[in-house]
């Protein structure tokens, strides 16, 4: 391919040829990138799941703003969904917007907020791969929303057909 060893020239020195020159700095990064790298490998049997955050409206509104408390709000996230990421489980998720901007379908019916009607809210989501449901149990018992006395569903995702569209 024309591009490829031209794009691999112009590749800065510090990337993996640095660590060709030196053959401690190459053995120790082996000792260490190695095994991570062991951990961050999804199973061959891992499964999908979901983690459903609920939240009360009050952290939901705290997402607003410039606060510190609103910093230490999305750090905390932040740190959750990178600790996911270090376990090589991400696969995706997302806060939701306030449940007050939902719109339900239900019967026909269309009515506006969030289905539920409670004190605690779904806030968003991650959704992550797994060896088994204790493993998703165990990150996800890293949630944020646990020490704000928020709650987390971690549910298996259903096989589901493939599907096409006409």
């Amino acid at each position: 391919m024309p591009g490829a060893r031209g794009s691999l020239a112009r590749t800065p020195p510090f990337r993996v040829r640095h660590w060709s020159q030196d053959t401690t700095s190459r053995n120790l990064a082996a000792a260490i990138i190695a095994p991570l790298a062991l951990l961050a490998a999804p199973a061959a049997n891992a499964g999908e799941f979901t983690i459903f955050i609920y939240e009360t409206q009050a952290d939901i509104d705290l997402r607003k703003g410039s606060s510190p408390e609103t910093q230490a709000y999305w750090s905390a996230y932040g740190e959750f969904a990178a600790q996911i990421g270090a376990a090589g489980a991400m696969r995706g998720g997302a806060p939701l917007t306030d449940p007050a901007a939902a719109r339900t379908l239900s019967a026909g019916k269309k009515t506006v907020g969030a289905y539920a009607k409670e004190a605690l809210l779904l806030g968003g989501y991650f959704q992550i791969e797994a060896p088994s449901l204790e493993d998703a149990l165990r990150l996800a018992s890293k949630a944020p929303a646990l020490a704000r006395g928020g709650a987390i569903e971690v549910r298996e995702n259903y096989p589901a057909p493939p599907m096409t569209v006409r």
